[in-house]
């Protein structure tokens, strides 16, 4: 049990980005153009909110706070926020327009991936939870200002 704990926290992340891949390939021209744009305001308002985070706000790693070692040996620097739910939650919301079933099992592996790094002692879980915000927020200002670009294109063009 212990091996699909530490394979889920530190590898399964990269499952995410595959499942956008696919969804992006499947999608019409213009959705990939939303798609494409909405991902890069995810992806920077996602590392400003980290990098923010980070710095306004420490948590010390569960695992220096209970003088344990975690089962993936890390640096006992900052935990907060946690990167890879970050990551995961991101691209997960990022799908909801393009494919439900496609996002809902992104969502899935981020949930997946932030409890797996709570188990291994690597994230508490306000660093989950902050992530799974900060992921949440990035949607939202990519959306809307997808959205609010696309509706001041004239309807000639």
């Amino acid at each position: 049990m212990t091996g699909l704990i530490v394979f889920c926290a530190k590898y399964l992340f990269v499952l995410t980005p595959l499942l956008a891949l696919a969804v992006f390939w499947k999608c019409s021209a213009a959705n990939r153009k939303t798609m494409f744009v909405r991902g890069l305001i995810v992806l920077m308002v996602g590392v400003v909110l980290a990098k923010a985070g980070g710095a306004l706000y420490f948590e010390p790693r569960p695992f220096v706070v209970h003088h344990v070692a975690p089962l993936i040996p890390h640096d006992a620097n900052n935990g907060f926020p946690s990167d890879h739910t970050l990551l995961t939650f991101g691209v997960g919301f990022l799908l909801f327009p393009f494919s439900r079933r496609v996002a809902a099992i992104a969502v899935l592996v981020a949930a997946t991936v932030g409890l797996a790094r709570i188990l291994c002692l690597l994230h508490s879980p306000l660093d989950i939870g902050a992530s799974i915000l900060m992921a949440a927020v990035g949607n939202l200002i990519a959306w809307q200002a997808v959205r609010r670009k696309e509706s001041m294109v004239p309807a000639s063009v």
